[in-house]
């Protein structure tokens, strides 16, 4: 009798340890719920709007120490524009990558510095897969500068600004495109054409062209005795058109002129580019050697 009320008993409290378990699970599951509810995890846009801000911030870092006063733009509206691959091409900056660890749009990033009457605007833009922005900050040459232009203290910290999708690019050449006449059968004559009217001739396109002097320098015979400084003889376009970038060497760095200090034979070139985007180059050649020595006279 003792043995079989003993059994029993055991049997019917063998299900309460499975109960205190299901019951301790129920209660842990719900703990994990509460912390996941109540704890902030980490914000990945605010990872990522961090990495962007410090990437657009390098471009800035880099271009105030490039644009020093020889390849500022020199004119009220002229601008310079340097691209984020001439940037790396330059040594300027460490190639640098986006939030999925891939490379920032090279061609589509960009600076571009524009001279005003008392300061320059300095343009970031940043690309970076689909995510584009960029920075506008006032540059000058201050008392306060630790380089030849930096930040104007004085104006509100600049903000990223959204990229308008539609926009030109402002180092994009397009080509004009041609529509073909439907002409089925090429065999047929066409008939005649209409002769262009002279007294409405037709649109011509802007021809940019330049030229390259020595503004400074001793010769003798065919050859320089001394430094030789080399300028623009010009830099013009037609139809309207004006020039909007100028460079020597470097092509379009902004720069009016070059100091020539070593002896040899020396080709300097410049580059020129119009407000409609036409291109030209100019280049002139040069030999300096040691300026002969006089003997001393007794």
């Amino acid at each position: 009798m003792y043995t079989d009320d003993y059994e029993e008993r055991e049997r019917k409290n063998s299900g309460f340890p499975i109960k205190d378990f299901l019951l301790k699970l129920i209660l842990i599951i719900i703990f994990v719920l509460l912390l996941m509810w109540l704890i902030p995890w980490p914000n990945n846009k605010a990872l990522t709007d961090r990495i962007f801000n410090a990437n657009i911030q390098e471009m800035k870092n880099a271009s105030l120490l490039y644009f020093t006063a020889e390849r500022l733009p020199v004119n009220v509206g002229d601008k310079v524009t340097l691209t984020l691959q001439e940037m790396l091409d330059l040594k300027l900056l460490l190639p640098f990558v986006d939030k999925n660890g891939d490379a920032c749009d090279v061609q589509a990033s960009y600076v571009t510095i524009e001279k005003l009457d008392e300061e320059y605007l300095l343009k970031v833009n940043l690309k970076c897969g689909d995510e584009e922005n960029y920075i506008l900050v006032h540059v000058g040459c201050y008392a306060y500068c630790t380089t030849y232009i930096c930040e104007d203290q004085t104006k509100p910290e600049p903000t990223l600004q959204p990229v308008e999708t539609d926009r030109p690019r402002p180092t994009s050449n397009p080509k004009p495109t041609t529509t073909p006449t439907d002409n089925p059968n090429p065999t047929d004559d066409p008939g005649p054409t209409d002769s262009p009217d002279p007294t409405n001739p037709p649109e011509q396109t802007s021809e940019p062209s330049c030229s390259l002097v020595v503004t400074d320098g001793t010769l003798s015979g065919n050859e320089y005795i001394s430094n030789v400084v080399i300028g623009w003889g010009h830099k013009s376009s037609t139809n309207g058109a004006t020039i909007t970038e100028y460079g020597l060497n470097q092509r379009y760095n902004g720069r009016d002129s070059l100091t020539i200090t070593a002896n040899g034979t020396h080709t300097v070139t410049g580059y020129v580019k119009d407000s409609n985007g036409k291109t030209a180059q100019c280049e002139i050649t040069v030999t300096k050697k040691n300026q002969p020595v006089t003997p001393d006279t007794q």
